[in-house]
């Protein structure tokens, strides 16, 4: 068994990832967000929102056929631990996690939901286009926005190429405002 520093047997290196990867072909794709695959295709989508602590829901919903969830951050039980749960079981149910973050006025918050897998964003009271155009930059990474990159649930820990995360960060995550 190979040390924790050590690359596992089989693993090719890629310079992209300056690392170590498992796979012969480490070119894992960034997660794809159904909902916005259907409304370009004119579809219609469906949803539930969430506002209790429990994964076990959101994986419920998404067996159930529901194309999105809505994670409720601004009126349920839940912080970032929770979201990050609750992102998860969206994931196992096969459904797209959306969080509806507490505030208007943090774009942090709007950087940590998708950084945690979020692949859209509600801003609640959002009534100017300042404040959508502050909160817009805090999704995109630079030279579009502010993001900083810490890649984490929402870019499959890097194991996705890095300009695969910037490209499809340029392209703008599902929003309502």
């Amino acid at each position: 068994m190979p040390h924790l520093l050590e690359a596992p047997p089989r693993a090719v290196y890629d310079a992209s990832l300056d690392r170590p990867s498992p796979i012969e072909d480490p070119a894992m794709p960034v997660r794809e967000n159904k909902v916005k695959q259907i409304l370009r295709a004119g579809g219609t989508v469906y949803s539930s929102s969430v506002r209790l602590p429990e994964p076990g829901l959101c994986e419920l919903l998404g067996y159930a056929g529901f194309d999105f969830v809505l994670i409720d951050g601004e009126h349920g039980a839940v912080d970032a631990a929770t979201i990050d749960l609750l992102v998860q079981g969206c994931f196992a149910g096969g459904t797209v996690p959306v969080v509806r973050v507490l505030r208007n006025d943090e774009p942090e918050a709007v950087m940590k939901v998708l950084d945690l897998g979020a692949q859209g964003v509600l801003i609640p009271h959002c009534r100017t286009a300042d404040d959508a155009r502050r909160l817009q930059e805090a999704a995109f990474y630079p030279p579009r926005g502010k993001r900083g990159f810490g890649p984490g649930r929402g870019g499959k820990w890097a194991w996705c190429r890095r300009r695969n995360i910037f490209r499809r960060s340029t392209t703008p995550s599902s929003w309502w405002l």
